[in-house]
């Protein structure tokens, strides 16, 4: 290979990893840095460059549909800790409505709550 082959070559690498290294760095594009996933990097040629900027859309792509599969999945834990607080509101409520029918057995639900509870934590 000639002298002057090379020079075109390591030029021509050179200049792809550069404009890939600006696409993808925080200091011209911070969204990446942020955690914005919207932007591609452009592919502008066929070799290993290329196929690295492919690659680098393919990640970000993957990592912004597990973002959002996550943030879905957190929303939906908190809807289950509502409706569990909810049920344990409307339970407590039963409990003293049906403790205040009768004086002698005021209290009685919630102390069994409570040895059930104390059970529970025994055998886990």
């Amino acid at each position: 290979m000639a002298s002057g082959d090379s020079r075109v070559i390591r030029h021509r690498l050179s200049y792809q990893t550069n404009c890939f290294a600006a696409q993808t760095a925080g200091k011209y594009y911070p969204g990446y840095c942020r955690g914005d996933l919207r932007r591609i990097v452009d592919i502008r040629s066929r070799d290993e460059i290329g196929q690295l900027s492919m690659n680098f859309n393919q990640m970000t792509k993957s990592l912004e549909k597990s973002y959002a599969d996550l943030k879905q999945e957190i929303v939906g834990h908190k809807h289950t800790e509502e409706l569990t607080l909810a049920y344990d509101v409307t339970i407590k409520g039963w409990s003293s409505a049906l403790d205040l029918r009768d004086k002698e057995t005021e209290g009685h639900s919630q102390r069994v709550a409570e040895v059930t509870v104390e059970l529970a934590q025994a055998f886990a």
